[in-house]
């Protein structure tokens, strides 16, 4: 299914390309037009690249389960693992702070805020249909989440 999706979407990418009618020439005025806003994330190969770019220390787990290390990206005072099964993804996140860093606006139908067994630590847990999306916690020096994708 995935690869009709992918031949699909080329073939409409494609068919956009080569159209021959020339492409109108820009008249709008430099100061109306709208600013790209830059990506804030980059790319890291290990962690020490990952600690340079944050700031943060954070320490790995090559596997969490069936997920393995698929990413590594930071940008000024945060630092996300990302792991794939294949099919899903698990974001892991640390950075300076002690609010929700997990870019996770959706709202969740079931909350709730707990003590961690035997570190008590406090952390909020969102999700829906008695699945877990997203969890953070905080020390009160840096802040933690995992997110489900």
């Amino acid at each position: 299914m995935k690869k009709i999706l992918v031949i699909l979407c080329t073939a409409a990418v494609l068919a956009g390309c080569g159209s021959k009618e020339a492409a109108p020439a820009e008249t709008a005025p430099a100061e109306t037009q709208a600013a790209e806003i830059a990506n804030p994330w980059s790319d890291a190969k290990d962690l020490a690249e990952a600690a340079e770019i944050s700031g943060v220390p954070f320490e790995l787990q090559d596997q969490i389960g069936e997920y393995k290390v698929t990413g590594i990206r930071s940008m000024e005072g945060l630092t996300e693992i990302i792991y794939s099964d294949g099919k899903d993804e698990l974001r892991v996140r640390k950075g300076t702070g002690t609010e929700d860093n997990s870019g996770d606006m959706n709202e969740y139908s079931e909350n709730s805020t707990e003590l961690l067994a035997g570190a008590e630590i406090e952390y909020q847990r969102s999700g829906k249909d008695g699945l877990v999306n997203r969890v953070w916690w905080t020390d009160g020096t840096y802040a933690w989440s995992m997110t489900s994708l």
